[in-house]
Formats: structure tokens, sequence, C-alpha cells
């Protein structure tokens, strides 16, 4: 028995795809509808996929998907190409072939209460490989489709990545920025390795200096600054030094009691070491720790929200003493809020 399938009846050559804008503005359909109309309109030419491949390849479940392609039957996107029935009279297959453009559709076409627009191909399938999109591997014992195994990462640098981790999630520079400071850093031996310690050292100068006209504005300056490249590796070797000195120093955690590294945050609880003379910092995270699942996660709601509404993001608020003073009352709402104390006296 074979089984049901979809092709694509209007293939593009290449890696690439290029459609129709008909269906895509077409006001009739629903966005899945239209969805699956450009992933099958996306196939190479002589490609078949199976229903049972299709399911796969989309979160929506069968149902959603046989809906889908029934809608773009309706309005002549799809035409069922061939059919063939069982000896009991049921249907055993379909083949279903997405056009561009919707199609013409006569009362003559149908037969034995199913339309058929076009004769079924008697072309027989490739047998070997062509030359298909990158995102798909063709099976060609079975002519399934299967997606290949490919993981999309995301597009953005370690430098955008880095920048947008400093300004609270936002990239405050204009898109020749990144390569003026990769070729300025490249100039000075600063490999691609130290480019994120380096934003980060950037970033806590910049803190240190005095702001004129906007926190970013001066971050850009120092970023191309050669004194501050001179101080950067004089700290990194400085680091690299104590770093050296102190790789196997524990301390107990002053939170949890935990043997955890002075450099580095706890791995039983997570609480920064480096913070670990802050006696503030201290009480707050004993207490927290004490704390259920469900509580600490409304807790870094309400703090995250609280940083979402800070205009013009963490830099503005290092920048500005009003608006981190309001910060500060807000957030001492919300430990009240949650029952945190201050530290003991």
């Amino acid at each position: 028995m074979s089984e049901t399938y979809c092709y694509n009846a209007d293939p593009a050559e290449g890696n690439f795809t290029i459609l129709n804008n008909t269906c895509i503005r077409d006001p009739r359909l629903t966005a899945r509808a239209k969805g699956m109309h450009t992933y099958l309109m996306s196939l190479p030419s002589n490609w078949r996929l199976y229903k049972t491949e299709l399911v796969k390849h989309f979160k929506d479940g069968i149902d959603s998907i046989n809906s889908a392609i029934k809608e773009l039957v309706e309005f002549g996107y799809v035409e069922i190409t061939e059919q063939t029935r069982t000896k009991s009279g049921k249907f055993s297959s379909k083949a279903y072939g997405f056009h561009a453009k919707p199609i013409k559709k006569n009362a003559e076409d149908n037969r034995n209460g199913f339309a058929v627009t076009v004769k079924p191909s008697t072309v027989e399938p490739l047998t070997v490989k062509p030359v298909l999109l990158t995102t798909y591997e063709l099976n060609t014992e079975k002519q399934k489709t299967e997606l290949a195994n490919q993981h999309f990462e995301g597009s953005e640098s370690v430098f955008v990545q880095t920048v947008k981790r400093l300004f609270f999630g936002e990239y405050p520079f204009d898109a020749k920025f990144e390569n003026e400071v990769l070729t300025f850093l490249e100039k000075t031996a600063i490999d691609n390795t130290q480019i994120e310690a380096y934003l980060d050292y950037v970033y806590c100068r910049t803190k240190m200096g005095k702001v004129q006209k906007s926190f970013e504005g001066l971050y850009h300056k120092l970023a191309l600054s050669s004194s501050i490249v001179r101080d950067f590796k004089l700290s990194r070797q400085i680091t690299s030094e104590r770093e050296d000195a102190t790789l196997q120093k524990l301390e107990a955690c002053p939170v949890c009691g935990h043997p955890a590294n002075v450099l580095t945050c706890c791995s039983n609880c997570g609480f920064d070491m480096q913070d670990r003379d802050d006696n503030a910092k201290v009480f707050k995270a004993r207490q927290i720790l004490n704390w259920s699942p469900e509580e600490m996660a409304a807790y870094e709601k309400e703090t995250k929200l609280l940083s979402s509404k800070i205009p013009g993001g963490r830099a503005e608020l290092l920048s500005n003493t009003r608006l981190k003073e309001q910060y500060d009352r807000e957030l001492a709402a919300i430990d009240e809020k949650f029952g945190l104390k201050k530290v003991e006296d």
C-alpha cells in the first residue's frame, strides 16, 4: 500500500526559493495554510514528501497539517493528481501537487467523486541524489524526505552578543562599530579569544570615567583607545598571575557553606564568591536560598520586569544618579513584598 505524498508542481531551480506573492497575500487563507504552502514550494523538483515524514517537520499534529492541505485544495493551490483505492473501496494513497498560483477547476474534471486536473506523471523518480536544498537529505531507497541534522545557531557574533549582555539586551551602536573595534584590536595583537574579556574591561572603565554626553558614547571612544588596550593587556597579565596563585584557593561559600573558588560562583547555590565580603548581598542571598523554587521564580520575574522598565537600559542606570535611586527604592519595595529583610545590624 503506497502512502500519501506531496510535491512541488512549480519548482524553482537553485539553492533558494522564489515565491509568487499570490498565496502569501491571499486573505482567504490562514497563516497555517500559507506556512504549509511556502514550505512545500521550497522543495526541489522530483521531490516527494510523504505525510508520515511531513508531520515530523512541524510541531503541528497530523490533523493540523491535513486541515492546511484541505484549505489549499479548496482555494486551488493544491491539486490531487493521483488517487488509488483498495479492493474494499477505501482510498489507499493520494498525490498532492502544490502550485504557486491557484489553478482553475472544471466540472468535467470530477471523476469518481474526486478532482483530477492533471494526468499523473509517469516519470520515474530519480535514483541518484540531485542538487538539493542544504536543509534536506534525500532517501532514494524510500523516496522520502528527512530533515537533516542541522542546528541553526544564532547568527549574532560573540561581539554583538557581549555588547547586548552589557547593555541590557540592546545594541546601541551603528553597524560599523564591530568592524572598527575588531580591526583596531587586530592591529594591537589582541586575538579573538580575548574579545569578550576586552569588551567587559572597556565597560568597567567606562563606569569609572566621566560621562559627558552619553554612556554609550564614552564606551565607543574607550573601545578604540590605545591606552585602554595597554591597560587591558597589563590587567590580563596581573589577573593571570593572581589566578595562578589562587587557582586552587577555596573558601566556604558564605551563603551555603559549600567549598567554592574565590574567583567564581559557588557551584552549589550560584552566589558570586567575589561578593563574599558584601554583608548585604550575603544576607539577602541566604534568605533567598531557603525559598521554594516557585518563590524564587516569582521574585526573579518581578526583578526582571523592573529592569526592563529602565529607560536607556543599564547604561542609563549607571550614569543617572536619580534614576539609580528610584531603581533602588523600587527594588527595595519588591524585597519587602517578598519578605526579604535588610542586613542584620
